[in-house]
């Protein structure tokens, strides 16, 4: 098993006016996952992967814990992810990465049954009038079953949501038929996706500018601007449920509040949020590392009430997937707490 850790934030409070409290920047990075070695766990190696996990694998130093994030009825079988997962990359992204590093083809839950993320995460949105579809950039055969039809599976709060987007594929499902490029799930118009995924590819040269900037602190308001620019001109061609979305609203927000506009700051991670909300499970660690974002910013903008609220959300997410470790594995978010309750 790979032994992962979280990147540490380095935590340097300024003191400057602008910025009363701690977290002016510190909190509105990403958690990563580093890889930092290999080794045999004998009961760890016992099970099995499924991309919609319901336990989750977790390292203090180089002892291995692993705890439900989910109730699980008894003889259901306890699956861990070999890494990826329903949310952060689609089916095909998903079946080629376990078949290279694994040689198998998975077949877990999440990879039986047509899900919204996979539909959407990488989709263009359908320019037609009140049309909420999405349109594949690939063709795709598609033998799974949609949510509608698969009676063993738990009834999902995306339903409605994959309805909205791919009406169409309850029927397509039942008959194993090609999901042809270019065509609208939905209504099932045509459209030439080339001219979609020049704007696109344009917009994110400006996205990633700004993300470099925020690396290297050399945020101005001109970049930013830019990259609203190509953010305006990203949701015009993506779909509303598309990741790259969610990303550029992350970076941007980011940008925000390392010029110490709190307020717009807050305006993009509550947009990024409700994308990946969409992508995965409401109480997904993912969602965990967001609610901090969000709460830190709200703390800055001196709405504690709502920031304890989300502190709240964001310490049952932590408790699912770390349980008391939680101080251990986020140090900095005792310091954080004890800022908003005080």
């Amino acid at each position: 098993m790979a032994i992962v850790n979280l990147k540490s934030y380095e935590y340097n409070p300024k003191k400057d006016a602008a910025a009363h409290c701690a977290v002016k920047s510190a909190y509105t990075f990403n958690m990563e996952q580093v890889r930092v070695g290999q080794a045999i766990y004998l009961k760890g190696m016992l099970f099995n992967h499924s991309c919609q996990p319901n336990i989750h694998a977790y390292f203090l130093s180089r002892k291995l814990f692993i705890r439900s994030t989910e109730f699980i009825q008894a003889g259901y079988p306890l699956e861990l992810s070999y890494g990826p997962q329903i949310g952060q990359m689609d089916y095909s992204e998903r079946q080629s990465l376990l078949e290279d590093q694994y040689s198998f083809k998975c077949q877990c839950v999440g990879c039986s049954v047509i899900n919204l993320s996979d539909i959407c995460m990488h989709a263009f949105g359908c320019p037609r009038l009140n049309c909420c579809g999405a349109i594949l950039e690939s063709d795709m055969i598609d033998n799974r079953k949609s949510e509608e039809d698969c009676t063993d599976v738990p009834c999902s709060e995306k339903r409605g949501d994959i309805q909205m987007v791919a009406s169409i594929l309850p029927e397509i499902s039942k008959t194993s038929s090609q999901i042809r490029r270019n065509y609208c799930l939905n209504c099932g118009l045509y459209h030439n996706l080339v001219v979609f995924r020049d704007l696109a590819e344009n917009a994110m040269i400006d996205i990633r500018r700004l993300q470099n900037a925020n690396i290297s602190g050399n945020v101005n308001t001109i970049l930013i601007s830019d990259a609203m620019r190509a953010l305006n001109q990203l949701k015009s061609v993506k779909h509303m449920y598309n990741k790259d979305v969610s990303q550029a609203e992350d970076i941007i927000a980011e940008a925000f509040s390392l010029i110490g506009d709190f307020q717009s700051a807050l305006n993009h991670c509550k947009a990024s949020i409700k994308v990946l909300k969409k992508l995965y499970h409401k109480n997904h660690i993912v969602i965990g590392n967001e609610l901090l974002k969000l709460a830190s910013l709200k703390f800055c903008l001196d709405d504690r009430k709502s920031a304890i609220h989300d502190i709240k959300q964001l310490e049952a997410i932590l408790l699912l997937y770390y349980g008391t470790h939680i101080t251990k594995i986020f140090p900095y978010l005792d310091d954080l707490m004890r800022q908003i309750y005080s």
